[in-house]
């Protein structure tokens, strides 16, 4: 499976999150960080990490150990520096709050990528 593409709305993005467009921009440059603000946008303030690495793993197709450690390591930490949210991990469960948390009108939209074939220049 090829991974998505999330596209988020960079103005909406930095006046939910009380951000400038600058740094909204620096917060929404790497796949996988647009990819958690997706999820935790549609998430309720408790969650499992597994549950948020598995959304991630099916939206990045990274392995699910990978998606966990990206999310404790370096994005969860990251939002929080940023004051996108606030999130506190007891084992499995993941509690979590701030602006771009269970949005009625969540951020981002998934946008499939295609694998388009390789041409060889050759026509059988």
């Amino acid at each position: 499976m090829s991974p998505s593409h999330i596209r988020i709305d960079i103005d909406r993005f930095a006046r939910v999150a009380d951000l400038s467009v600058e740094t909204a921009y620096s917060i929404l440059a790497t796949g996988r960080t647009r990819i958690s603000i997706y999820l935790l946008s549609r998430a309720e303030p408790t969650l499992t990490l597994e549950s948020l690495a598995s959304g991630m793993t099916r939206l990045d197709g990274v392995s699910l150990e990978r998606a966990r450690v990206s999310l404790v390591h370096e994005i969860l930490p990251k939002l929080e520096d940023y004051g996108v949210l606030g999130y506190e991990l007891q084992g499995e469960e993941l509690s979590v709050d701030g602006p771009i948390v269970g949005l009625e009108d969540p951020l981002g939209v998934v946008v499939e990528t295609v694998e388009t074939p390789v041409r060889t220049g050759v026509d059988r």
